[in-house]
């Protein structure tokens, strides 16, 4: 169930009867599951039950799928276990290590957007501030669905505010809206970057891979590249659920669901690289002193 679903939908109508609900699952990552189960509220309790808790199946039966399942998919799906779930694709991204408290990034930082435009499904603005250490911060977010292309860029106006950003990146195959942005919004859009002769499966999962090296902690600070601040709550909940699908096949293929901003980071990404590669490097950012950001 959508988060929205049980915030917007579900609880309001329990208050006129002071109903309430069960929630049943098997735990599936860090997910809305996991956040209810550990809610520290007097209205809300937790129950945990495993499969050897149940008296119809033989615990000889357990042991044996104990013996045939990796530990992770064992402890998920027998013993109800929180865990990075099979098949997550970012299993490097923490809430402990890659999630800050939000806050308005330094004037003198290099400031990116990103967009993945909806169609059938919400569309997605990020907006990225890079520092003076080359990281990369997330630091707010648009997530809305059913808006029209005036609705969205007032919303990309308001949360820009008087900053300026050196690029908009958009998914390339929205030209007409990356035009009418550009021309009739005044928001100016350019369409992300791509790898010469790569087929879409493969165009993803390199600019997944891109990411990956972001998220990874660092050997020599101990840190990540990436960090998202604690408003982006659609990014955080993406990162978390977004999964491999069970197709076979040369390149893999993630599951085409909650992956909207994942997909406008995706885009920044790849681009942001290219333009920051030496020998293509267009703009350069400084810093009130002086210091070059990137």
């Amino acid at each position: 169930m959508k988060v929205e679903v049980w915030d917007r939908v579900v609880r309001p109508a329990l208050v006129d009867r002071i109903g309430w609900a069960i929630f049943i699952g098997t735990p599936k990552g860090y997910n809305h599951f996991y956040d209810l189960y550990n809610l520290k509220h007097p209205d809300y309790k937790s129950f945990h039950f495993t499969s050897y808790n149940n008296p119809t199946i033989k615990k000889e039966e357990i042991d044996q799928e104990r013996a045939l399942k990796s530990d992770d998919a064992f402890a998920t799906e027998y013993l109800a276990e929180f865990r990075v779930f099979i098949g997550k694709i970012y299993k490097d991204f923490s809430k402990d290590i890659h999630v800050k408290d939000s806050y308005e990034p330094p004037m003198d930082w290099a400031r990116y957007r990103s967009i993945d435009f909806g169609v059938g499904h919400p569309t997605a603005v990020l907006f990225f501030a890079i520092d003076n250490e080359h990281n990369i911060w997330i630091y707010d977010e648009i997530y809305i669905e059913g808006a029209n292309t005036p609705t969205v860029a007032q919303l990309i106006r308001e949360k820009s505010g008087p900053h300026r950003y050196i690029a908009t990146y958009a998914d390339r195959s929205g030209k007409a809206w990356i035009l009418e942005y550009s021309s009739v919004h005044g928001i100016p859009m350019l369409a992300y970057s791509k790898e010469p002769g790569d087929s879409n499966d493969l165009e993803v999962t390199r600019g997944i891979d891109r990411v990956q090296s972001y998220l990874k902690v660092q050997p020599g600070t101990g840190k990540p590249k990436l960090f998202v601040t604690k408003n982006c709550v659609n990014l955080i909940r993406e990162f978390e659920m977004y999964e491999w699908s069970g197709e076979a096949g040369s390149v893999r293929k993630p599951v085409k669901k909650l992956d909207d901003l994942l997909d406008a980071l995706r885009y920044f990404i790849v681009s942001y690289q290219q333009r920051t590669r030496p020998d293509r490097q267009v703009v350069k950012a400084y810093s009130t002193t002086g210091q070059p950001i990137y």
